[in-house]
């Protein structure tokens, strides 16, 4: 098991702070409390607690769950109460079955191997009906990354779009569509705005599409 410490977030991870990350954090709350309207929402490997903040600050009930005993400390101190030490890939979620209306997932499932148990509890602690939204990178973001930074060793599990799908549709979920496209673009340029390059993103803002190398996935809960 790869250990989530400082030294991992400092090597693969540079900039992740709340300063830097909190306004793409917050484009995706933004999205998807429009677009779901949820009451209580839990974020599946919230590492730092960042979109769990976001969400807060929008009146939503909100939880966390990260492995990262370093990132849940580093978490702000208004959320730390609302995050818990879990290992989705072995342990049971401690929450009653149903209770969610929402579940985000980003940047968590390349990192299990036993991603069946984790997206089976996801679904177990969701409501019917309820969204699940994944953020996974592709096969090309995944070798691109290897050829222009450190590629994360954690990233075992790196999948084509067609085979997310039909793994949540195997374990109880329908393909409902993707993230927004426009609202995408705008989390993924200050993404990089405020973490790598602000000068050169600036520019690449005002392009009429980005390069789309994740894939943006929302299902719901069938019955």
């Amino acid at each position: 098991m790869y250990c989530y410490d400082e030294y991992y977030f400092d090597k693969y991870h540079q900039g992740y702070s709340f300063a830097k990350m909190r306004p793409y954090f917050s484009v995706i709350a933004k999205t998807l409390t429009q677009m779901f309207k949820p009451q209580q929402m839990l974020d599946v490997g919230c590492a730092k607690g960042y979109l769990v903040h976001a969400f807060r600050q929008l009146g939503v009930d909100s939880y966390g769950i990260d492995i990262s005993e370093h990132a849940l400390s580093s978490a702000p101190e208004e959320v730390q109460g609302d995050l818990l030490k879990i290992n989705i890939d072995h342990d049971r979620l401690p929450f009653e079955s149903g209770v969610f209306d929402l579940i985000t997932c980003l940047d968590v499932v390349e990192h299990l191997a036993n991603n069946d148990q984790a997206i089976s509890e996801m679904r177990r602690v969701l409501k019917t009906d309820g969204a699940l939204y994944i953020s996974v990178p592709s096969k090309l973001a995944d070798s691109l990354l290897g050829i222009i930074a450190a590629r994360d060793p954690s990233h075992i599990n790196i999948r084509s779009r067609k085979s997310w799908i039909e793994t949540l549709d195997h374990l109880g979920f329908r393909y409902v569509g993707e993230f927004p496209r426009a609202e995408r673009k705008e989390a993924r340029v200050l993404s990089l705005q405020h973490r790598w390059l602000p000068r050169m993103v600036a520019e690449v803002g005002r392009l009429p599409f980005i390069l789309n190398l994740r894939y943006d996935l929302i299902f719901k809960k069938r019955a």
